[in-house]
């Protein structure tokens, strides 16, 4: 795509438009997708003209230096794509707030691009950052395919990825039939658990042990606000080492609460009901990210009019949040 992407800056160019490189571009890419995500960036920073100069997460060093070697055995040249593995300590910060840095490509949490920012004010900053992202289901949906599609879209990756699928809005007409949420309480619970390297396995461990620290924090600040676990928040009783958490459903749940404020970044999702369409979108749009999102409805007005009114940046119809069938 990039590389056609260059055809068109030409064909443009031919008829008087012409483009300016910004010049050096740092690309710092985020551990959850050490791959795709930095090609991205790098491949895009390359067809617009610039230099690139690339740090992955320092979890993911060895990820980022296969794509770097890739790129240089297809003969991009090592000074045109440089990698560099600094930690993220004062290092990292030079490298970002550089002089000679004059854009920098940030897929990551919203408090980085914050940091970020307080580092070099006047940074030119091309950020994806967190997400709170929503799934809703109307009375009128497919209710196999939207439980499916929620449970893959909200613990696929253990739901570390910013357009994991945590926050689930129902219609209440649903949300109070009890063989609904026997169903989706089933679906949830046949997610097996386990250690990445093992085939069976359908969701992995967290990260490190601070994250995994971070969303058992949130687990308990939902308990502490009044919402109820339907099922899981604990820790999997036959699993010894990793850092894991089962996958974890609230209900009760009220969207001024800081359980449907906040990303989890883990596997866990909570269920509020609505009303009608103007309470969907409302409780949609009740949060300071906006990432992504979806609505099930069997109704295809209806789904296009709500999803509309979502302030996200990517929405689907019928299907998973962003990435939710790539499990």
């Amino acid at each position: 795509y990039y590389a056609w992407s260059t055809h068109a800056i030409d064909d443009t160019a031919a008829r008087g438009l012409h483009f300016t490189p910004h010049g050096v571009v740092l690309v710092a890419s985020p551990w959850n997708f050490p791959y795709a995500i930095p090609a991205g960036g790098i491949l895009a920073a390359l067809a617009a003209g610039n230099a690139v100069i690339f740090k992955p997460a320092p979890e993911v060093r060895a990820a980022g230096l296969a794509l770097a070697e890739q790129l240089w055995r297809a003969g991009v040249p090592r000074d045109l794509v440089q990698f560099v593995a600094t930690p993220d300590d004062e290092v990292g910060r030079r490298l970002v707030a550089h002089e000679r840095v004059d854009t920098v490509v940030l897929t990551g949490a919203y408090e980085t691009a914050q940091l970020f920012r307080s580092w070099k004010p006047s940074i030119r900053l091309l950020a994806e950052t967190s997400g709170k992202d929503s799934m809703i289901i109307t009375a009128a949906a497919d209710e196999d395919a939207a439980i499916k599609d929620l449970v893959r879209s909200a613990f696929g990756h253990a739901g570390q990825r910013c357009s994991a699928a945590s926050l689930a809005i129902i219609e209440a007409g649903l949300y109070d039939d009890p063989s609904f949420l026997r169903r989706l309480a089933d679906a949830v619970l046949s997610v097996r658990v386990g250690p990445a390297a093992e085939l069976a396995t359908m969701m992995g461990p967290l990260s490190r042990e601070v994250q995994r620290e971070r969303v058992e924090s949130l687990i308990a600040a939902g308990v502490e606000e009044g919402a109820q676990i339907a099922f899981g928040g604990k820790r999997p009783a036959h699993l010894d080492r990793g850092f894991f958490v089962e996958p974890t459903l609230f209900v009760g749940v009220d969207n001024g609460m800081r359980i449907a404020q906040e990303e989890f970044f883990g596997p866990v999702a909570v269920v509020i009901p609505f009303t009608d369409d103007d309470d969907a979108v409302r409780i949609a749009n009740d949060s300071p990210y906006g990432l992504s999102g979806a609505v099930q409805s069997g109704d295809p007005e209806r789904a296009w009019a709500v999803a509309r009114r979502v302030r996200t940046g990517t929405m689907g119809i019928n299907g998973g949040v962003w990435y939710g069938v790539d499990v």
